[in-house]
């Protein structure tokens, strides 16, 4: 239970108790907007959707890197078909020409089928590449297809909490301004103690007193508790409890 004993007290008006009262409502209106920014449910997709684009965009890269051996195994093949060809079209020549030994012609023939048969073997192997190579294309499109569709998605997304995040900025800039006119009516030494305990609580800690009726916080008042506000001077700030509150009162109790 609170107990309502005043450990400080600070000379205030009737115009500040209520700049103060003023500022505090400001204050929590602030603290709110400032935990809904933080909660904007769109600011976690941007994340995950962040996360999403990069797990695209290094796939891509990975199949990109693949087509790119492909390709270059493909090369490769194709300039070794090229050179055998080259070759074998030399050594056809000269068993045309009839120039040849028997000797030098049955060589002649034993390399030209060697040849054959070996590039046999790398025009299967080169249409084997050209084939990977389509896949890979075409795994790279759909890939990036992907990937824009979600650089698209988290574009508007970020948009959309920037929108947000601006608005609740600007509703902040409007408190601040309003907050900095109530302030300007707050005697310094009263405020400095308002403000020091709301930086540590960041709640309501200023509490108004209309007769018995404590607002802003429910409070079981003993007859002890009563008195004490009871004659704490109206047109004082009062610090109560080891809790840090902060009270004015707006309102005397009646007599009688």
């Amino acid at each position: 239970m609170y107990k309502c004993s005043i450990i400080l007290t600070v000379k205030v008006r009737d115009e500040e108790k209520r700049a103060l009262l003023k500022v505090q409502e400001i204050d929590l209106e602030s603290f709110k907007l400032i935990s809904d920014a933080q909660k904007i449910p769109e600011a976690g997709e941007t994340v995950d959707l962040q996360e999403k684009y990069d797990l695209a965009q290094k796939n891509l890269a990975m199949i990109r890197a693949t087509e790119i051996k492909y390709r270059n195994k493909a090369n490769e093949v194709a300039g070794q078909i090229q050179t055998n060809n080259v070759r074998s079209g030399n050594l056809q020549k000269r068993l045309d020409d009839g120039d040849l030994s028997a000797k030098h012609t049955e060589s002649t023939v034993k390399e030209l089928k060697s040849i054959q048969k070996t590039n046999e073997k790398l025009e299967v192997e080169h249409a084997e590449l050209v084939e990977r190579i389509d896949t890979a294309t075409g795994l790279y499109q759909r890939q990036k297809n992907i990937g824009d569709r979600i650089k698209y998605k988290w574009r508007r997304t970020v948009t959309g909490v920037n929108n947000v995040t601006k608005g609740i900025n600007n509703e902040l800039l409007e408190l601040r301004s309003a907050r900095d006119e109530y302030v300007k009516k707050i005697n310094p030494e009263a405020y400095a103690l308002y403000n020091s305990l709301q930086t540590q609580h960041k709640t309501r800690i200023l509490l108004e007193v209309k007769g018995y009726e404590v607002i802003g916080l429910s409070i079981e008042l003993t007859q002890g508790e009563r008195d004490t506000i009871i004659n704490a001077p109206a047109d004082e700030l009062i610090q109560l409890d080891d809790y840090g509150l902060l009270a004015v009162k707006t309102e005397e109790v009646a007599n009688g």
